[in-house]
């Protein structure tokens, strides 16, 4: 067996062994199977009939949380560390420039939504970005291989060192995934594995430590064997190798290519815990918590549905000899008692009183676990009117977003480590230009070519800015300008100019159709002086009603009666 694949396939034993310890192997698939709706256990012979209802309070709480991480707009800003270099200057905005078009490219805000989902429900979250060498692309500027991305499972990856928080800090990383055996096989014989080698290159049973149920069942006749993807560092720069439990796929290469101006020395991924756990890389997230309030809801709902379910239909008590016929429950059936002693012979058994408390009891513990978790009623979107003011709104929003503002800060510096990672790959791997079409501030495209490795030497500052994004931001913005328009602070022209894009699509097409309603007002005030001079007499042309309240200052017409124009 060879060496270097027996040292990979240990390190990745010891960190399952690890998942084991810590129950990470146990606990993450259930947070998801909560967090899907899978909340009871399979029914027993003795709660065959006990109901299952799913009030999933998990998954409100995580898509909650989740919207309000997510509800700024992110763009990646370089800027030079030299002011007066005019090529720093230059290579800062085209960094900036193309990073917006490969947040669109790789579809970055749906990567991020998965990332933050997997943050919040496991509390942690790993992002991936990769040299894909198949993409290709371009007309006049044909280019080859692109930067792609990708979320990674917590159960599918591995540290060196779990008590470092720090990811850069670590000592290496495996990243385990199941593939086909064909294409791993594929992959050693291009790097020049032998035939024995190749052959040990095996479907294997390795499935059933993914962890989730779905990642556990494969399709039949499926040939799977399980990777390891494993990153680690020599004299600075990174290096990657990939290998199965018997056989060097890939062997240990530098992920810097040959001839790049400066080398990799950041792991390509970025991680990001929900809520920090001492000594551990791994965090911890909103499904820990509230498993215990979500089946405490659950049980005390399904003991109310069952004490419906056991009284709706009261029992009857019948003496002997009482009931001498069958019972249907059809409506208005008459029952004859032929008890012949004293009392009833038939009569209804009276069901004991649910208790009041336990009416309440669920609403208490959603109420709780709502003040605890800081989801209230204004995170959620749900006290928002639409007759309510602008300022009482930003006060509700400034409030309910104290509770997550130190995991948006998280998230934010995560965005920043992604583009120092995308900023190596720019310097390293684009070294043939390609075309990118950008917009100013005003919305006007323009395009034009970008190659990254020609700027490998120069040194970029990186911030994050981010701006508002939200539903509400937006109806903030409208109703401040409405208050301005109201008290004549602006005009109508500013009001249209001022307004965000996404409220009024059509602004563009509004502007010219007042711009054109103008001109033609100022035509045809300067015909109609032009034919009140002809007259000699100073008077509105035109008896009609028609004619009046075209332009300021018009005559008024009342009753076929002309008045003098001010100023005519």
């Amino acid at each position: 067996m060879d060496r270097e694949t027996t040292k990979t396939w240990q390190e990745y034993e010891e960190g399952l062994a690890y998942q084991r310890e810590t129950g990470l192997s146990r606990k993450l698939p259930e947070y998801e199977r909560f967090k899907q709706g899978d909340q009871w256990p399979a029914p027993s012979k003795r709660t065959a009939n006990l109901p299952r209802p799913v009030f999933n309070i998990v998954n409100f709480f995580i898509r909650t949380k989740r919207a309000n991480v997510l509800n700024q707009t992110i763009k990646m800003i370089y800027s030079p560390t030299e002011q007066g270099d005019r090529h720093a200057v230059q290579g800062a905005q085209d960094f900036t420039d193309f990073a917006a078009v490969l947040w669109n490219e790789l579809d970055q805000d749906e990567l991020n939504e998965n990332f933050v989902d997997d943050c919040a429900t496991g509390g942690t979250g790993i992002l991936h970005y990769y040299w894909d060498s198949s993409v290709k692309g371009g007309m006049s500027l044909r280019y080859k291989g692109a930067v792609r991305g990708e979320t990674i499972d917590p159960l599918n990856i591995f540290f060196g060192n779990p008590q470092e928080t720090r990811l850069q800090k670590q000592p290496y990383l495996i990243i385990s995934g199941r593939e086909s055996v064909k294409a791993l096989r594929e992959e050693a014989k291009l790097h020049g594995a032998g035939r024995e080698t190749i052959e040990t290159i095996e479907p294997d049973g390795a499935a059933a430590e993914e962890g989730y149920d779905a990642a556990q069942k494969e399709l039949l006749g499926a040939k799977k064997a399980t990777v390891l993807t494993r990153y680690c560092r020599r004299n600075g720069q990174v290096y990657f190798s990939r290998a199965t439990r018997t056989a060097v796929l890939t062997p240990e290469t530098p992920l810097t290519p040959r001839g790049a101006k400066c080398p990799i020395t950041l792991y390509p991924l970025a991680v990001m815990s929900w809520e920090k756990r001492k000594k551990s890389i791994f965090g911890t997230g909103e499904a820990e918590s509230l498993l215990p309030n979500q089946k405490a809801i659950n049980f005390n709902i399904a003991m109310m549905l069952l004490s419906v379910q056991q009284t709706a239909w009261p029992k009857i008590l019948t003496k002997l000899g009482a009931l001498q016929q069958q019972i249907t429950n059809t409506p208005g059936e008459q029952l004859t008692d032929h008890y012949g002693g004293g009392g009833d012979g038939i009569k209804y058994m009276q069901p004991p009183s649910f208790p009041g408390m336990a009416l309440t009891l669920a609403d208490k513990v959603l109420e709780y676990s709502r003040t605890v978790s800081g989801v209230s009623e204004v995170i959620s979107g749900e006290a928002f009117t639409s007759n309510m003011a602008a300022s009482a709104i930003i006060a509700l929003q400034n409030q309910s977003k104290q509770p997550i503002e130190s995991i948006q800060k998280r998230f934010y510096r995560v965005m920043r480590d992604v583009g120092r990672i995308w900023e190596q790959f720019f310097k390293t791997y684009y070294t043939l230009p390609r075309s990118m079409t950008v917009k100013d501030g005003e919305g006007r495209e323009s395009t034009r070519a970008f190659q990254g490795d020609s700027y490998g030497d120069v040194e970029f500052g990186l911030k994050i800015d981010v701006g508002a994004g939200s539903q509400y931001s937006e109806a903030l913005a409208m109703a401040s300008l409405d208050k301005l328009l109201e008290l004549g602070v602006v005009t109508p022209d500013q009001y249209i100019e001022l307004a965000p894009q996404h409220v009024m699509p059509f602004k563009e097409q509004l502007k010219r159709m007042r711009e054109e309603e103008s001109s033609t007002a100022i035509l045809g005030q300067a015909d109609l002086q032009g034919m009140s001079a002809l007259t000699g007499q100073g008077k509105a042309v035109g008896t009609g009603p028609q004619m009046a309240g075209l332009f300021p200052g018009e005559a008024a017409v009342k009753g076929g009666e002309t008045n003098e124009m001010p100023g005519m």
